[in-house]
């Protein structure tokens, strides 16, 4: 349970009979945890940090530090208050709750995935404080993964769990937002994508099967498609069936001979105007199957704002400028 200390004060009294939760004040300490004997319940009360809100979390993260590190139940001073442990022993544990803090918050596996230049970064993705973000950006400059194999597993493991949040893209023209480890490209308008969540959806594509081709043709509907991948045209109307990379030859100075941009040609997602790996333009947008992604986002746009008005009450009016009483 959290509270913070003017909450704790009102609510905790009848159990605590004391307007000093936990002895905050007498301590002039940030929080404090107590675990109530015989149970596994525990109590938190911290102090708001109104100049710094940011360093509630960092606070609150500490504090569940000493919980998950068992520091209530390995060390039997520390199952109400700090007791008699030793100034050596209190600090010991204070620095596995700052490590432990550091690395719920703002994870090196995860700044490493996301690719994090500087403390800057840190503080807007991670939500922490200027000090404790330039302080994790040296230990991140200075981290290297050794070569203990339980160190490096879990390393791998937090990467895992947090797949999608390392791989999260979004396009800053377009909105679109994508999860991948390989996109460069924003598939619908061409631009490079950055870290982060989008806000549009451009599900305006058509459904693929294995070989990349469409399942109903994206012209006339025919949905009689061959079984034999080699067969990528309609039998009905002709129509190119495989949305892929145009760009499937090696783009050559003619001075020097060097090659300048590679074929790439691949086969690409049934919405993607442009290709994720090089930017170039998708069979589908060359042949006008797919519309142009400006064109989309303002029926995408307009379709919002109709299903808004549809939410309204029946007595709801729309007024004028002229009808406002200021």
């Amino acid at each position: 349970m959290v509270f913070d200390y003017e909450e704790a004060k009102s609510i905790l009294y009848p159990i605590l009979k004391t307007d000093d939760p936990l002895n905050i004040k007498k301590r002039n300490a940030l929080a404090r945890t107590m675990r109530i004997r015989g149970t596994n319940i525990f109590v938190t009360v911290y102090r708001k940090n109104k100049l710094f809100p940011r360093r509630d979390y960092y606070t609150l993260a500490h504090e569940l530090g000493h919980i998950v590190l068992g520091h209530f139940f390995e060390f039997k001073n520390t199952s109400l208050f700090r007791g008699g442990l030793s100034d050596k022993e209190y600090a010991v544990l204070e620095r596995e709750a700052e490590v432990f803090a550091a690395e719920f918050l703002m994870p090196i596996p995860v700044l490493k995935g996301i690719n994090i230049k500087t403390h800057e970064e840190i503080m807007s993705i991670c939500k922490v404080t200027k000090t404790s973000a330039q302080i994790r950006i040296e230990e991140f400059k200075n981290f290297k993964i050794n070569q203990d194999k339980q160190m490096y597993a879990l390393y791998t493991q937090v990467q895992k769990q947090f797949h999608n949040f390392i791989y999260s893209r979004h396009c800053v023209n377009c909105g679109y937002g994508i999860i991948s480890s390989e996109y460069i490209y924003c598939p619908i308008c061409g631009q490079k994508l950055q870290w982060g969540d989008g806000n549009m959806i451009y599900n305006d594509g058509y459904e693929l099967d294995k070989n990349g081709r469409a399942v109903i043709c994206p012209v006339c509907g025919n949905e009689e498609i061959g079984e034999d991948p080699d067969e990528q045209y309609c039998i009905i109307c002709g129509t190119y069936l495989v949305n892929k990379c145009t760009h499937d030859y090696d783009e050559i100075n003619n001075f020097t001979g060097e090659i300048i941009k590679p074929a790439c040609g691949k086969i690409v997602p049934g919405n993607a105007r442009y290709c994720p790996y090089c930017g170039s333009e998708t069979t589908f947008f060359k042949d006008g199957i797919l519309k142009p992604w400006q064109e989309v986002k303002k029926q995408l746009e307009a379709l919002e704002f109709d299903e808004e008005l549809d939410e309204l009450p029946d007595d709801y009016e729309m007024v004028s400028e002229d009808d406002l009483p200021f």
